[in-house]
This record gives structure tokens, C-alpha cells and sequence, in this order.
């Protein structure tokens, strides 16, 4: 039996997956808030166990491949944005894990214990909707055309540095 991870003095930090898509929710105990960035499934992230990038929506595929897609997404989106994540969770789609709406998530797979998960709901369901901020970053970057024809999203996160700060609320 998993015990909890979450004190909710600090910041718990969560991947949310689904096959056709990749957010990262900060949920802000201190602040009284949940911060959610949409990674477009474009976007090219560097993922850990191998040399190179896919694109974000493949992350979780590749690590089902190696047979660890819980580790390899987290410490992928880890290496991305320079923070610690607490748990993921993966679900058949991200629509079912409304962040300011009555249900969380319906996990198909994750790592959070079931007193975490309860405690987030619970946390989630109290914030009005003015205490949800989603960051998205489906507009930034610039977007290539390989020579097979996949679409990619580049971004320079150093010129999104206050995004990411942002983000993870850091000074």
C-alpha cells in the first residue's frame, strides 16, 4: 500500500497523459491554487533513456516499449522544466481530469497513492475557478516540417524562461 507523498505544505506536482496529449498540474496548497501547462503533443521533449527527442505525445508510448512509461514520462517532463514531479497519472483522455470541475481523474494508470489522489480532488474541487491557471504553450515556439512530413514544435525554453518560472512559481 502506497502512503501519502503530500503534506500540502508544498507544492505537489503531477504529469497529467493520455495518448494525444501531455500537461504538468502544480497543485498550490500555500498559494490556494492549481497552475496546469498544456504541452502541445508537438513539442519536441528530450526523453531520458535515449538520445534524442520525440514528440510529446510519444513519450509515454516509448517508455510502454522499454517497460517503464511511468518513470521515463516523469523524468522526461523533470529534465524539460527543471522540477521535481510527484506522481503521474495517465488516463484515456485528458478530458476526463476536468482541473476546475467536479471530477479530477480517472486514472488508467498511476503512481499517486489513493490518499494523494483523494487529497488533490478534495484540494481541487475546494478552489473556485479563478484559483485555476492553465498556461499554454500552443502558441510559442516555431513549428518545422520533417522531410516524412511530421509536424514538430520547437521551443527555445530559454526565451520562455519566465513562463517556466511562472509556472513552478519561482522567483
Amino acid at each position: 500500500q502506497m502512503k501519502s507523498g503530500w503534506s500540502q505544505d508544498f507544492n505537489y506536482v503531477v504529469v497529467l497523459a493520455s495518448e494525444k496529449s501531455l500537461a504538468v498540474m502544480v497543485a498550490d496548497p500555500v498559494k490556494k491554487e492549481v497552475r496546469v501547462l498544456d504541452l502541445p503533443g508537438n513539442l519536441m521533449l528530450p526523453v531520458v533513456g535515449m538520445k534524442g527527442e520525440l514528440k510529446a505525445t510519444s513519450v509515454w508510448k516509448f517508455g510502454e516499449g522499454e517497460g517503464n512509461p511511468i518513470s521515463i514520462t516523469k523524468r522526461s517532463v523533470e529534465s524539460l522544466l527543471g522540477i521535481k514531479v510527484d506522481g503521474l497519472v495517465y488516463t484515456r483522455s485528458l478530458n476526463d481530469a476536468k482541473v476546475n470541475g467536479k471530477t479530477f481523474v480517472r486514472p488508467s494508470v498511476t503512481d499517486i497513492s489513493g490518499v494523494d489522489n483523494f487529497r488533490l480532488t478534495r484540494f481541487i474541487m475546494s478552489l473556485r475557478e479563478d484559483q485555476t491557471r492553465r498556461i499554454e504553450l500552443s502558441d510559442q515556439g516555431e513549428v518545422k516540417v520533417l522531410p516524412d512530413g511530421m509536424e514538430v514544435r520547437e521551443i527555445e525554453w530559454a526565451r520562455l524562461e519566465g513562463t517556466r518560472r511562472e509556472f513552478v512559481n519561482e522567483k
